[in-house]
């Protein structure tokens, strides 16, 4: 239920949603209520839309979580027992997509196996399960397992969580799998999306992980602005935009419910 919960209020916040909700009440208010404050509403809408498709708002917000956690050479992290990859990094084999394919969050996988590659781990523990039980017929930590085999990880050195459908699930099913390995306070290096480290970092050490953050899948190098176009609203920084505001948005639900 909470699952299904958090999927539409993700939706209804996201900037695109509320931008057409404000076009919507805009024109009702325009048809039967008020035009010049169906305008208004309308106006509203549009700068809306405009500063959350703005290069400069949308870096702003998303530098402001990338930078919590800097990225460090491999060699500089402290070499431990596992290593914990959160999902969010692969399309999962469905219709005509008959492999397991990688998205833009696959850095996670690539990051964690280049840990491993180096030695700062032992063991690779993927947490990640299965949120579309209807068209998914396996976790994601499953298939991703398959890939780091691919890459020539032994398949006795990986471990799957493969329950986990949020964040603060990964937290507590990791904590467990810890607890039971004999492992327990020993530190682990956790491997997320920088922009998505501050919510993990938070959750998990709640949940009494003593983590070691390296993220990964830098997406803003800097802010500086070349020409006009540097500055013009764009499909991509609404994106980014909207990505940044999912994470606010998860700080503040996690701390109300008591998670952080």
């Amino acid at each position: 239920m909470w699952i299904t919960i958090s999927k539409i209020g993700a939706y209804l916040a996201s900037p695109l949603s509320l931008v057409l909700l404000l076009i919507a009440i805009g024109l009702i208010l325009t048809l039967f209520v008020s035009r010049r404050g169906g305008i208004c509403v309308v106006f509203a809408a549009a700068l809306l839309l405009t500063l959350a498709s703005s290069p400069p708002v949308a870096n702003r917000l998303v530098m402001a979580l990338e930078e919590k956690y800097p990225v460090s050479p491999l060699e500089q992290y402290e070499p431990v027992e596992t290593l914990v990859i959160l999902g969010g990094s692969i399309n999962m084999p469905q219709g005509k997509r008959i492999y397991t394919e990688l998205m833009e969050g696959s850095d996670r996988v690539l990051h964690g196996f280049r840990l491993f590659k180096a030695a700062r781990a032992s063991r690779i523990l993927l947490s990640g399960g299965n949120i579309d039980r209807v068209a998914w017929k396996q976790s994601e930590a499953s298939l991703v397992a398959r890939l780091l085999m691919e890459w020539g990880v032994p398949e006795n050195l990986i471990d799957i969580e493969g329950d986990s459908q949020t964040t603060y699930e990964n937290a507590l099913n990791t904590a467990a799998f810890l607890q039971r390995n004999g492992i327990g306070d020993g530190p682990v290096l956790l491997v997320t999306s920088a922009i998505h480290m501050p919510r993990s970092v938070a959750v998990f050490r709640a949940a009494g992980v003593n983590v070691i953050p390296a993220p990964t899948d830098i997406t803003v190098l800097d802010t500086r602005y070349d020409g006009l176009f540097g500055w013009l609203p764009s499909i991509g920084a609404l994106g980014a935009t909207s990505r940044a505001v999912h994470e606010y948005i998860g700080l503040c639900v996690y701390w109300i419910r008591g998670w952080l």
